[in-house]
């Protein structure tokens, strides 16, 4: 199956050389941008192509990694170029091969125009955050996927993720919005979990710089923890160990409405999770959300 790429962004290029690094087979490279296609091509030691439509006709399988605003609008050029063309009729172009966009927030259906010539689409999405291409090559190895899309799209990534030896899930093109969701609530939120702390920590004097030194310690023994246990049962702190003397000493403390506004639905939400958890007092549990369910004060 040989494998090219519309767009050539730092998603382009760093699964295409993760791909080639697992012995696929790469056609190359288009993009809008010509420099940024022959860059991605070099890297991987692929081709370069200056037409859209000659890309497509070198490869079974095409990766749009463009910007999530402008996948439909290349499907739909592309769908046009395909209707213009004059050496082939489109059915025949397009017969056998499948389109797949790898944004995490969209479905397959930004590229269901290409289904008119008999094409499959499909989405493959990595659950991961691609900084630079180096980075990401690396961190591939060990990424979970998601797949979504038509019956043949959906065939032909699992044999790919198969093949890369990675962990994958399928969903229902229905499903990827609350999916997407799930991944920006771990991974966006957790910063402003961060960013939250950091602000307490510079309420009572303490810099920035050092409040992270502090603070990515804990982080990472968290982080750690989840690896091996469930959410329950990687709890720790004063809610779940029912401490309701040191819930109420934090929510004296804090001088900030938002601050304490966010504490408290954090807590709410803390404890209702602690009262899974193995060996939690119900009672004390209760009484800790009754006093995180008060007013903020004025």
């Amino acid at each position: 199956m040989r494998i090219g790429f519309i767009g050539a962004g730092k998603v382009g290029n760093a699964f295409g050389a993760y791909l080639k690094q697992h012995g696929a087979t790469l056609s190359g490279y288009y993009s809008i941008h010509s420099e940024s296609a022959e860059k991605a091509a070099s890297l991987t030691k692929s081709g370069y192509y200056s037409q859209m439509l000659e890309l497509v006709e070198a490869s079974d399988m095409v990766f749009v990694t463009t910007p999530d605003s402008v996948i439909e609008q290349v499907a739909c050029d592309l769908a046009k170029r395909v209707r213009e063309m004059d050496s082939k009729s489109p059915s025949d172009f397009m017969n056998q091969k499948t389109f797949v966009h790898m944004s995490g927030a969209h479905s397959s259906a930004r590229l269901e125009v290409l289904q008119q010539f008999g094409a499959e689409i499909g989405s493959l999405h990595p659950i991961q955050s691609i900084a630079d291409v180096e980075t990401a090559v690396n961190q591939l190895q060990t990424t979970v996927f998601s797949i979504e899309g038509t019956e043949g799209a959906v065939m032909l990534l699992s044999g790919l993720m198969k093949q890369m030896n990675n962990t994958y899930f399928t969903i229902k093109s229905e499903q990827k919005t609350l999916y997407h969701m799930a991944a920006c609530t771990v991974s966006n939120y957790l910063v402003t979990l961060v960013d939250a702390g950091l602000a307490m920590y510079e309420a009572i004097g303490i810099d920035r710089e050092v409040g992270y030194k502090a603070l990515y310690p804990l982080i990472r023994g968290t982080v750690e923890n989840l690896k091996h246990m469930d959410t329950k049962e990687a709890l720790t702190g004063p809610i779940a160990r029912g401490d309701i003397n040191t819930v109420k000493a934090h929510l004296d403390a804090v001088s900030d409405e938002k601050i304490e506004a966010f504490y408290r639905y954090l807590g709410q939400a803390t404890v209702e999770m602690a009262r899974e958890k193995s060996g939690t007092d119900q009672e004390k549990l209760g009484k800790l959300e009754e006093l995180l369910n008060d007013e903020v004060k004025s």
